[in-house]
């Protein structure tokens, strides 16, 4: 019985791996033959893997398994988003775009030519790359090609984790990178208005209270605890000593002790 019969009412996939494995009557050897069909309506397509017998062995063909070239003129819905210079539209018919120009539209045409195949293009609505929505589906040309409404999306996509979960990817065409620019400060770095201008007012004046505060409470309680202990002996201690404490304690630097 021949494969086509077999699978006469059976759609294997264009992009799974099916192998079929028959041998010839009144021979030792067995064929490996790959079958799939490029849409449901299509014609079963076989392409003969390799071959094996218990003489020679396995012998594999020099195709690639992988390399599926001819989509046999199948239309594929291609939904995009004007953004030129990758792909604008030069011509509508009746709200249809039909004449298209750009980098990823020069790409389409040279797999056209390649991979035989036709393609139909559309502007999705909204006209949005696509993001995830609160419900969990999504909108834009991701989910188009999600809801299998189009085969591909044209436009150059951002990867990211989201979108990579649902959706495939075209190995990258060529790398990008985002810079972000600023105003130049009106302040050169050796003004002292640049390094007072970090904080504001309100924080400058609140930590010299502050410092302030904690000098004299610093003064105080050692004279009080000097008084409690009963030192007749007392050492000074006054504003500038507690200054330099202070600063110790906020530039992490201990104080030295007088000999």
């Amino acid at each position: 019985m021949s494969t086509q019969l077999v699978f006469h009412d059976v759609h294997v996939p264009f992009n799974s791996e099916f192998m079929v494995v028959r041998q010839s009557a009144g021979e030792d050897e067995v064929s490996l033959t790959e079958v799939f069909r490029v849409s449901p309506m299509a014609p079963l397509q076989e392409q003969s893997a390799a071959n094996w017998s218990v003489t020679r062995g396995m012998r594999w063909n020099l195709a690639s398994l992988h390399e599926r070239r001819n989509l046999q003129g199948m239309t594929l819905r291609c939904v995009f988003i004007p953004e030129p210079p990758y792909i604008a539209v030069e011509k509508y018919d009746g709200g249809t775009p039909t004449i298209l120009f750009g980098y990823t539209f020069e790409l389409i045409k040279v797999l056209k030519q390649r991979l035989n195949f036709r393609t139909k293009y559309y502007i999705p609505d909204p006209a949005q790359y696509g993001t995830r929505l609160e419900n969990g589906s999504w909108n834009g040309m991701v989910g188009e090609v999600l809801r299998q409404d189009a085969d591909i999306g044209l436009n150059l996509f951002m990867v990211t984790n989201k979108r990579f979960s649902v959706i495939d990817y075209f190995p990258p065409i060529f790398n990008t990178r985002m810079i972000v620019h600023i105003k130049k400060p009106d302040v050169e770095s050796s003004d002292y208005k640049h390094v007072v201008s970090e904080f504001t007012v309100d924080l400058w004046i609140a930590s010299l209270v502050t410092f302030l505060i904690y000098m004299l409470l610093l003064s105080f309680t050692y004279y009080i605890e000097r008084r409690i202990s009963n030192e007749q002996k007392l050492t000074g201690y006054g504003l500038n000593d507690a200054w330099f404490c202070t600063m110790g304690i906020i530039c992490q630097k201990r104080k030295e002790n007088r000999l």
